[in-house]
C-alpha cells in the first residue's frame, strides 16, 4: 500500500526486478482491506506505507 504514485511505481519496479509478482498498488486503507479480504489466498506478503493519506495503515 502506498499513496504516493512515484514511490509506488519505484517500489513496484524494484519488487518486479527481484522476481516478485506485484498485485497493487493500493492507495487507501479501506481499499486495501477489501483487496486483502477478496484476494487473501493469492499472496503471502505485503509492503505497507505506515501513513496512507493521514490514516495509519
Amino acid at each position: 500500500m502506498e499513496d504516493d504514485y512515484l514511490i509506488a511505481r519505484n517500489i513496484l519496479g524494484l519488487l518486479q526486478a527481484a522476481g516478485a509478482t506485484v498485485m497493487g498498488p493500493v492507495g487507501h486503507v479501506a481499499q486495501a482491506v477489501r483487496f486483502v479480504r477478496d484476494r487473501s489466498a493469492e499472496f503471502g506478503s505485503a509492503v505497507l506505507d505506515l501513513d496512507l493519506h493521514g490514516q495509519p495503515s
